[in-house]
């Protein structure tokens, strides 16, 4: 997925665009954040340091702050910022790097190179020899 993903500009989103795509929250990979925006959905009022803590989450990232009338549409707007905005994000950086340090143009001339730096989990077997490796050593 990263090599995909630094070759192709970022993660592809489902139905072509981050305005269609469909994301729950357990796509939140920020266990902090999904406990944050989580009372979003329940209907109910916010209170304390719920309250405080989604006041603070929409101040830093510029987003209205949340009312009766929001809810869900903060919490949607939430979740599509935390999984597919900061990823983006992130994948950028990385791709900058990548340039910088004058390996993405080995990656985008030899496709052969992607597949030994960003290996698939199921064509990765050099992790477990390492570690089955270096247990016998102990």
């Amino acid at each position: 997925m990263m090599g995909h993903c630094f070759l192709y500009g970022g993660p592809g989103f489902p139905g072509g665009s981050i305005d269609t795509a469909t994301v729950t929250i357990e796509d939140c990979p920020d266990l902090d954040i999904h406990e944050t925006i989580q009372p979003l959905t329940e209907n109910s009022t916010l209170e304390g340091e719920k309250h405080d803590s989604v006041v603070s989450l929409c101040m830093a990232w510029d987003l209205p702050l949340p009312t009766a009338n929001n809810m869900k549409w903060l919490h949607d707007k939430l979740l599509l910022h935390v999984v597919l905005g900061r990823s983006t994000k992130h994948v950028k950086q990385l791709r900058t790097g990548l340039k910088e340090t004058g390996i993405w143009p080995v990656l985008s001339d030899r496709a052969d190179v992607v597949k030994l730096l960003f290996p698939c989990d199921k064509e990765d077997d050099s992790c477990t020899h390492y570690m089955a490796h270096a247990e016998s050593r102990v």
